[in-house]
Parts: structure tokens; sequence; C-alpha cells
């Protein structure tokens, strides 16, 4: 069987792209093909499309583009399966929006509590195959004992973006520095922020914060929240049940007021200090994000 993988722009998905490769079940090739282009009509193919028994489709947004996708594929025999990466911060946040999609998926992955959204958007029961499942971590993520020089690692393409600017001011506040992932920013607190690093500089970097934030409002996975705490970083995220599903027990959970309410309570949880990240959790943890496992709970389903 012939499986179609798309590439992409974001790191933390090419990543799903790559385990599901890693990780294909004997008699399974993976190809990889480019992703839905922003700026194409939906009715352009992509190329390489046709060339496969079945085609995966990272849903973070482009709804139109990837149903279209969808209709193609089942158009022309092949099976499709939905990676749902982003739903309430798209354009289309509403469930009902994308239950065609997922009727037709031979199965939809997701870390997000979809039957709960559905209810909450007074959808009719789900009626598709649903995978809920984390992303993983790569085993190269681990504790490098170094000295924890950094308060917080914060990532996001602006200050407004994922709270990097409450991190940012709450670690200013009790004079703390800031790890940033990502491009250089107007930052208040002592900042180094770096982009395209190798994991084995990231993961040397995650071993030397106190705290790893996965402060992305809505919805989110937060990828560097469980790499950061495989490095013995305390994850701090919003306390919101998709986040609760998988970082209960090792998460900081934040309420997820406005944004003065959040930099009081972080600048709070900062002067405060982490709870030791023990071994143990990170034995747990390392079960609950291995990518093996993940993958082949997807291939299982996919290839039923």
């Amino acid at each position: 069987m012939r499986v179609l993988v798309p590439t992409h722009y974001s790191r933390a998905i090419v990543r799903i792209g790559d385990a599901l490769a890693r990780h294909a079940p004997p008699g399974v090739e993976v190809a990889r093909i480019p992703p839905c282009a922003k700026d194409s009509r939906r009715h352009w193919l992509v190329p390489g499309e046709d060339d496969g028994d079945l085609v995966v489709l990272f849903a973070n947004g482009l709804h139109d583009h990837m149903e279209a996708l969808a209709q193609r594929c089942v158009s022309r025999g092949q099976k499709y399966a939905v990676v749902q990466i982003a739903l309430r911060t798209t354009r289309q946040p509403s469930t009902d929006h994308w239950r065609w999609l997922w009727r037709k998926a031979a199965v939809v992955w997701s870390y997000y509590p979809l039957g709960l959204w559905i209810q909450e958007d007074g959808g009719a029961p789900m009626d598709f195959h649903f995978y809920h499942a984390p992303l993983g971590v790569d085993p190269i993520f681990y504790d490098r004992a170094v000295k924890r020089d950094f308060t917080v690692c914060t990532s996001g393409q602006r200050r407004s973006q994922e709270s990097v600017a409450e991190c940012d001011e709450a670690a200013a506040m009790v004079g703390g520095s800031v790890f940033q992932l990502g491009p250089s920013l107007a930052m208040k607190a002592d900042a180094t922020c770096l982009t395209d690093v190798s994991d084995v500089l990231l993961a040397h970097l995650y071993s030397r914060c106190l705290f790893v934030s996965g402060l992305r409002r809505e919805e989110g996975f937060e990828l560097p929240a469980a790499e950061g705490l495989m490095c013995g970083a305390r994850p701090v995220v919003y306390d919101r049940p998709h986040y609760r599903a998988w970082y209960d027990g090792w998460a900081e959970f934040v309420p997820e007021g406005n944004a003065n309410e959040v930099t009081k309570h972080l600048a709070e949880l900062f002067l405060a200090g982490p709870r030791r990240v023990e071994e143990r959790e990170k034995d747990v943890a390392a079960s609950v994000f291995d990518w093996q496992r993940i993958a082949a709970g997807f291939w299982e389903r996919a290839l039923a």
C-alpha cells in the first residue's frame, strides 16, 4: 500500500509526518507530497495526490481545500485519513463544518475532545472513526542535567501569540529570563531568541529552563510542553479539557483569563519556582508520548 503524507512548513507537523513514516507497518510505503497551498484554488490538484491508496490530511485550517481534496480522493476510489490539528481557531470553528470530512475518513486522529466539542456545538452524536491520541516526543529530548538559568521557554512568531507577552511580562516582574523559540521580539525580560536550532541544541536549551510554556489560547497540544517535560522543565498550560487530557498531573494549569490576569498568575508561579520533574514522571510521560505506540494506533485504524 502506498500512503501519501504531506510535508509542511510547521516543525511540529513535520514531526507527525516523520513519525508516521518511521513507524509505518510492513507493506506500507510512505511518500511525501506538498501540502495544500493557502494561495491556491481549492480545485487545483496537489502534485502527486492521485498516486497513492491512502492520503493523509493535516487539517490545521483551509477547510474548503481539505474537503475538496477529500472529495477528489473519494471520487478516485482512494481512502483518506484526517489529523485534526486546529479547529476552534480556524475560519470554520464549529464541528458541524467538519462533519462531512470526518464522516468519510478512514480515521480522524486528534488530541482534541471532539465528542465534547460536538456536544458543545449541539451536533449529532459522533458517527466517524475517532482516534483520540496526543503527539509524541522524539527520544533525543531528555534532561541534559545542566544549570537551569532560563525562567521559561516560550515559542511563537509574535508576542501576542501563544501568550509570549504574558510570559515575558511575568519573567520581567520577577527578574527572570526567557528562552524564546522563534524570532527576536521586543521582550522586556532578559531574553535569548533563536530559530532553526537543531534538536540536540533544542533539548539542551529546554534543559536550561525551569518552566516551558504551552499557553496557546482556545486550543492546541503545544509540543514544546511535552518535549520540555522530558527535558525536566515543568509545563505551564491553560486549564482547559484538551490540555488536562494530556498534561494533568504534570503541568501547572493557569486560568485562561485576560492578559493581566494571566501575567499575575505566571509571576506568582515563577516566583515560587517549579516542582521538580522526577524521573518517574519522565518515565510515565515517555510511555504516553511514545511515537511508536501513537503511530501504531493510527496505522491500525487507518488501514482497517
